[in-house]
């Protein structure tokens, strides 16, 4: 019961931002719709907005960051457990990287929230997965980290916690600067100053630091010299559903 109350506020919470639309994507061969929000200017990029596990402490931080980066031209695309979706939002995460890339998306930033960190590691860990372009962590942990090596993963980090977060946050960013943080050029790690919750006074501060770092991004190359995808304005259909 606590956890589909939990789900339904940060459902309402964040539909609450803007107009929700929705994003078709196919996973093992099921057509499912996730939530999405459209950018109100030109579109720089994609954001696949990770909601980890059943305690997310509050959605106002989510609600608020849906809210800038959408006006600020990034399209945004929440992935989470729904117990009304049997299928785990670690399953959707390649079939809604493989549709937004099929749909001309040049840059594709994943932005994991909360807990379930290590999925998200594993899998980027792991070899031939959908290429992105940067990584960010937010306030990110797993209660039961079991990390027994250095995950090979070859993509830019963005490691941010704040100053409010507990003692397990911070014992974690701590281990992934010792594993990431000899490579300046792809791993960066900052604490944001501010003791109350959720980043209730520093928002703004937030959004300045994602939105400079996805900016600064290269855009996505297609690996054959003989082809590249060249960069269009995607301009949403009016029955407001992205089809993969």
């Amino acid at each position: 019961m606590k956890y589909t109350i939990r789900i339904m506020l940060l459902w309402c919470c964040i539909a609450s931002a803007a107009y929700t639309n929705m994003l078709e994507i196919n996973v093992d061969g099921k057509h499912i719709h996730v939530p999405c929000w459209f950018s109100q200017k030109k579109q720089l990029g994609a954001v696949l907005l990770v909601a980890g596990g059943s305690d997310v402490r509050s959605s106002t931080v989510l609600d608020d960051l849906v809210h800038r980066l959408a006006e600020n031209g990034w399209m945004v695309t929440l992935l989470q457990d729904d117990k009304n979706n049997a299928i785990p939002w670690i399953k959707q995460l390649p079939s809604a990287i493989v549709t937004l890339r099929q749909k001309k998306f040049m840059k594709i930033v994943v932005l994991h929230y909360g807990d379930q960190l290590q999925q998200t590691l594993d899998y980027f860990g792991k070899p031939q997965v959908p290429k992105i372009e940067g990584l960010i962590l937010l306030s990110a942990y797993h209660t039961q980290l079991t990390i027994n090596k250095k995950p090979e993963i070859n993509v830019p980090i963005f490691d941010i916690i704040g100053q409010f977060d507990h003692g397990l946050v911070k014992q974690e960013l701590a281990i992934r600067q010792k594993m990431f943080g000899n490579n300046k050029k792809k791993y960066l790690a900052i604490e944001i100053p501010e003791i109350e919750p959720d980043y209730k006074y520093t928002r703004q501060l937030l959004f300045t630091f994602i939105n400079g770092w996805m900016m600064k991004l290269p855009e996505f190359q297609e690996a054959s010299p003989n082809f590249m995808y060249t960069y269009q304005y995607f301009q949403p259909r009016d029955e407001h559903v992205l089809r993969s």
